[in-house]
């Protein structure tokens, strides 16, 4: 069970270290809104101050390959809501267990994999046009294709040329000019105030 061998307690709460750090003696400085982890001198983490005195800080980036190794694990993991870290992931659960409750849990560990691998904003946004498109289908491979078309689009913008623009028309107006040589006020009875 991951729970046994990836946490430490700091505080009363319960936080996730990365794997790295198992069977590491660490030291815990505790600063206003950050936990900083030292093995010795040398900083090999940096966590945010959970809140209250009690409940867990659990960063699914830390359990995700043991949990993919093990997905079985999942369902009975004791901080198992922590790895729900926004409310699109948790209705991509709950869809998923609609549709497939067998595979679900794999495929929604498939999903935090990419969000650890591409930004958990990033795959949330994804998430979200996923769930509100009519029958969808949810997966890692979607949320994959989505993120691609994404940054192809991002980078077609990037690629293209800048726009020339001449402000000389602008200074016309300002100057009291017409830009195309039609003085509108000429043929009215407004006057251009200053």
């Amino acid at each position: 069970m991951p729970g046994i061998f990836f946490v430490i307690r700091v505080r009363k709460l319960v936080y996730s270290v990365p794997s790295r750090l198992i069977g590491t003696k660490l030291l815990a400085r505790i600063y206003e809104n950050e936990i900083f982890l030292l093995e010795g001198a040398d900083e090999v983490a940096r966590l945010p101050l959970g809140t209250g005195d009690s409940g867990a800080v659990i960063d699914f980036r830390h359990l995700i390959g043991h949990l993919l190794r093990k997905p079985g694990a999942f369902a009975g993991y004791r901080w198992r809501e922590e790895l729900f870290p926004a409310p699109a992931y948790r209705a991509a659960f709950d869809h998923l267990e609609r549709r497939s409750p067998t595979t679900a849990d794999r495929r929604y560990l498939e999903i935090l994999k990419v969000a650890a691998d591409e930004g958990q904003t990033a795959v949330e946004n994804a998430l979200e046009q996923l769930l509100y498109a009519p029958h969808t289908e949810v997966s890692a491979d979607k949320v994959r294709e989505m993120l691609a078309t994404w940054q192809d689009i991002q980078r077609e913008w990037r690629d293209r040329p800048a726009m020339a623009v001449d402000l000389g028309s602008y200074d016309d107006l300002l100057e009291g000019g017409d830009p195309d040589g039609c003085n509108f006020c000429e043929n009215s009875n407004e006057e251009v105030v200053r």
